[in-house]
C-alpha cells in the first residue's frame, strides 16, 4: 500500500498501478519475505519442464550489508530428495 501511494504521488496513473497491482504486489514481497520468494523460485525452477531432473538448482540470499550468503534450498540435497522418491 505504502509503495501504491509514493507511485501516485510520482505521477504514476492509478490505470497503470491497477493493470500491475497483482504483479507489483507478488515483486515486493519478495522483499518483504526473501527466503520464501527464494524457496517459491527453485519450486517453480524444479517443476519447469525444460530443466532435467539432475540439475540441481540452489537458492541463495545474500545479504548486502554483511557480504554473507546464505543457502535456502541446497539444490544437491533436494535432488537426492527427489531420486529417494
Amino acid at each position: 500500500k505504502d509503495l501504491t501511494e509514493k507511485m501516485l504521488a510520482r505521477g504514476i496513473a492509478p490505470e497503470a498501478i491497477h493493470m500491475v497491482r497483482k504483479e507489483m504486489e507478488r515483486w515486493a514481497d519478495g522483499f518483504t519475505h526473501p527466503a520464501e520468494n527464494v524457496e517459491d523460485t527453485v519450486d517453480e525452477l524444479r517443476m519447469n519442464p525444460l530443466i532435467p531432473k539432475d540439475v540441481p538448482i540452489h537458492g541463495l540470499i545474500f545479504h548486502p550489508r554483511t557480504g554473507e550468503i546464505e543457502v535456502i534450498v541446497n539444490g544437491y540435497t533436494q535432488m537426492k530428495q527427489y531420486y529417494e522418491k
